[in-house]
């Protein structure tokens, strides 16, 4: 299966080159590659005149129709195959249709499917997204909904099968280790894919045209157990802006009042906040200004990561770094000394506020997001994603504020950018008690489809979105931000239900395949990225925050470890030492910084405690699961 999959990733990007080659009127990065689609008329047609056969096959004439754009025009890629004749083309399994197929079945078959429901959607069964799943795949669904804590819902998956209860037939987003995954497929609870993904695979395949090398890389690596199965099926949904969401911003009003450009060094930078402290740049007569503060608990705040990283410093999962295949523990390197010593000297000169060890994002917002209280800006540089540090409803403070790119440190070494990368950890299993494996596949691979999977993130075809060629709008005139990104425009979001209150979708996301160029080739119309809400200063601000993810990516490390697929000894081994080393590894960066700690003098005891607590073992535990991983 190994082999298969390498050639699927193989032929997927033939074929773009392939029809980029013969199409001239398709934006090159988002060229449709399929080679088994039939046209529309065709599709129609056979799934007319099954409907004259059976009511199941009625529906599915009906509901062929909706997987068709209304111009007819719906990308070759998620058109349904049919066989020639008049009747659509079937598998092996008695009524179930074959391969690419839709409907997946002619004969009424109920799949239970099991998640944590979000609290945004107010009804499942009476859900847009529901009804389009049922009256295309011929699927009766129903739900199983885990408890809305995470753990509380990986102890309930764990009691099904310690108590023998009946599981799903399929379930997803439910947190499990690697050894817990390989657990449930050793002990015949999960499915092993593989062979089903070797018969029934369809529109997988064809999805991973909007992968990148990155991505397929890393289902390449992360999809199989530590027996070398594939227990999850390898599926996600990402936005790109969310690998690389970490970045600092840095005050432009300050600098233009100072006559100063935005720092490139991290010697310029600390002169930058130098004259931050000594200027009363918020008028209001006080020395009040904060040069550099972060909060300890902001969704992308890692300023630590973000400055180790400018000094050469980068750890990916399981806080370790690669090189040529060498795991190693960058905590004790010549560059994360370097990194800590400068923050320290920041602390000391009163450049880098010891509160952000310390104060909470609650805390921390009305300091930088000042319009609501009527306060000066008092923050001249902060570190996490813009859009969760500044109010939802307006960008007044934000506009303030551009990204402070990755700066080149005095030690000389490549500067890297933080990078949480896609396509590492999948969730969705299906049950090995389930009488209908095949179609538990079959949908899951039909969730893979590109309009399937965007109508589950983002809504109703034709009402919330809808491919560029369909839509009425002239796109010199539309936001596109991701085009600092290199993105063209593939399809327009009108308007986002997912981030409001509805029954449209049903906010899995770990069930359905959206790689992040194709999330991210979507044109925004006004309002359309905030559930039709117009926010002042949204455009600035949506520029100058892809401007700075499209800068991030350009600094990645040729190798990281984004995850580690580690047997049940393995886990069992490293959970002790890891929890043990992370936790004095933490309080030492702090207490460096901070100064409760000298770094000079308490460099040599801090590298003996790590090596006592077990630092070796763990690198050697980590090196052994990664050459295991990246070697088959």
């Amino acid at each position: 299966m190994t082999k298969r999959i390498l050639a699927i990733l193989l032929s997927a990007m033939l074929l773009v080159g392939l029809f980029t080659a013969c199409s001239g009127n398709t934006p090159a990065a988002t060229t449709a590659a399929t080679t088994a689609a039939a046209t529309t008329a065709a599709t129609t047609a056979a799934a007319t005149t099954a409907a004259a056969t059976t009511a199941a096959a009625t529906t599915a004439a009906n509901t062929t129709k909706v997987t068709t754009a209304p111009s007819q025009t719906t990308p070759a890629a998620t058109t349904a195959t049919t066989a020639p004749g008049s009747s659509l083309e079937m598998s092996d399994i008695p009524g179930m249709t074959a391969p690419g197929v839709i409907p997946i079945v002619t004969e009424p078959v109920t799949l239970t499917i099991g998640f944590i429901p979000s609290a945004s959607c107010t009804d499942y069964e009476d859900n847009n997204f529901t009804h389009y799943v049922e009256d295309n795949s011929g699927i009766d669904v129903e739900f199983f909904f885990f408890p809305s804590d995470g753990g509380e819902a990986t102890q309930k998956l764990q009691l099904m099968v310690a108590s023998n209860q009946t599981l799903p037939d399929i379930w997803s987003g439910i947190s499990l280790t690697a050894g817990e995954k390989y657990a449930l497929g050793r002990d015949g609870y999960a499915l092993d894919i593989d062979p089903l993904m070797e018969k029934y695979e369809y529109f997988w395949s064809r999805s991973l045209r909007w992968a990148s090398d990155i991505d397929k890389k890393n289902m390449e690596i992360f999809s199989r157990s530590v027996d070398g199965k594939m227990y999850t099926m390898p599926v996600s949904s990402a936005d790109p802006t969310d690998n690389t969401s970490t970045g600092m911003y840095i005050n432009e009003a300050w600098l233009n009042q100072l006559g100063l450009a935005v720092p490139t060094t991290t010697t310029e930078l600390k002169d930058v906040l130098i004259a931050f402290r000594d200027n009363d740049l918020n008028g209001n007569g006080q020395a009040d200004e904060i040069p550099m503060m972060f909060a300890i608990d902001g969704w992308a705040s890692g300023f630590a990561k973000l400055i180790c990283g400018w000094f050469g410093c980068y750890w990916g999962q399981y806080t370790m770094d690669v090189e040529n295949g060498q795991c190693y523990y960058p905590f004790v390197t010549d560059e994360y000394r370097q990194a800590v010593t400068y923050m320290r000297n920041l602390t000391d000169e009163g450049l880098l506020s010891p509160l952000s060890f310390t104060i909470t994002s609650e805390q921390y917002r009305p300091l930088i997001d000042c319009t609501d209280n009527g306060q000066p800006q008092t923050i001249g540089v902060f570190c996490d994603h813009p859009y969760i540090t500044f109010s939802s409803m307006h960008m007044y403070d934000a506009l303030d504020y551009v990204y402070l790119p990755t700066l080149t440190a005095e030690n000389g070494t490549t500067p890297y950018a933080t990078y949480s990368a896609s396509f590492t950890s999948f969730s969705t299993m299906i049950s090995a008690k389930t009488e209908h494996p095949e179609i538990c596949f079959r949908l899951l691979d039909w969730f893979c489809d590109e309009k399937t999977a965007i109508s589950a993130r983002f809504g109703e075809y034709g009402t919330h979105w809808c491919y560029v060629e369909d839509a009425d709008i002239n796109l010199d005139e539309v936001d596109f931000p991701t085009a600092l990104m290199g993105y063209k425009p593939y399809w327009v979001c009108y308007e986002n239900p997912f981030i409001t209150k509805n029954n449209y979708v049903w906010r899995c996301t770990s069930i359905y395949m959206i790689p992040p160029e194709l999330f991210g080739s979507y044109v925004s119309v006004e309002g359309g990225d905030t559930g039709g809400v117009s926010i002042p200063g949204a455009e600035k601000y949506a520029e100058e925050f892809h401007k700075s993810v499209a800068e991030r990516l350009a600094h990645l490390p040729e190798e990281m470890i984004a995850n580690l697929i580690l047997t049940e000894d393995e886990q069992i081994e490293i959970a002790e030492i890891k929890t043990s080393i992370d936790s004095y590894q933490k309080e030492c960066l702090t207490a460096f910084i901070t100064g409760n700690m000298d770094i000079e003098s308490g460099w040599d005891n801090y590298v003996d405690t790590l090596n006592a607590i077990g630092l070796e073992q763990y690198v050697n535990i980590v090196q052994t699961a990664w050459t295991r991983m990246t070697s088959n």
